[in-house]
């Protein structure tokens, strides 16, 4: 059996009712948890997400004994050796290129792509889970990613910001783009998608 992947726009309420039923059915192995950071200096934002996602996890009935972040306070190797050791990665929100930097930099991109873990990505690493990521914050706006998943993503779609609605256009002339409102997720294990709430492709 593959991994479960699961990409996230956002849950600004925890996870919906059919998000958490799919976590409950589908992580079967919740010992330990691996948060990822974006900012990997900001201990005090990303410890305040990393509780509130466990107390996400712990209300839908997915309950992890033990969770680390893996950031700027622990060494390049130690980081590594809990991505590997982990029954789950989370890859957190924030500015996507800053995580992926530091996802090269310190060998986690690597670790992560060849252990057996869940790798979950909410909103900045859910884009970064992709072959192909897309950030229209960036300039190019694609660039290559952990490729997880042959999935590009935007999240926290506002189909009223039409600059943000023409990047999206623009880029999926070459490849899909899945415009993901929150509250919204993608699930990937044995080369099937389940897609959650309100997804729109596009694709020229």
């Amino acid at each position: 059996m593959s991994r479960l992947l699961g990409l996230f726009s956002g849950f600004p309420r925890g996870f919906p009712p059919e998000v958490a039923a799919f976590l409950r059915e589908h992580l079967t192995q919740h010992e330990s948890l691996a948060f990822v950071a974006s900012n990997v200096a900001n201990h005090a934002k990303t410890d305040h997400y990393a509780a509130t996602l466990n107390d996400y996890f712990a209300k839908a009935g997915v309950h992890f004994s033990r969770y680390h972040m893996l950031d700027g306070r622990i060494s390049f190797a130690h980081a590594v050796q809990l991505a590997t050791e982990t029954d789950c990665v989370f890859l957190m929100g924030g500015n996507p290129a800053t995580q992926i930097q530091y996802l090269r930099e310190s060998g986690l991109a690597q670790a992560i792509a060849g252990t057996h873990a869940a790798v979950f990505g909410l909103s900045a690493g859910a884009i970064n889970m992709a072959k192909t990521a897309f950030d229209d914050t960036q300039s190019p706006s694609t660039y290559a990613g952990l490729g997880l998943a042959d999935i590009t993503i935007h999240p926290h779609f506002d189909p009223q910001k039409q600059d943000e609605l023409a990047a999206i256009r623009q880029v999926s002339a070459k490849r899909p783009i899945y415009a993901m409102k929150d509250e919204s997720a993608i699930f990937v294990q044995n080369e099937q998608n389940t897609f959650m709430g309100e997804i729109i492709k596009f694709q020229q």
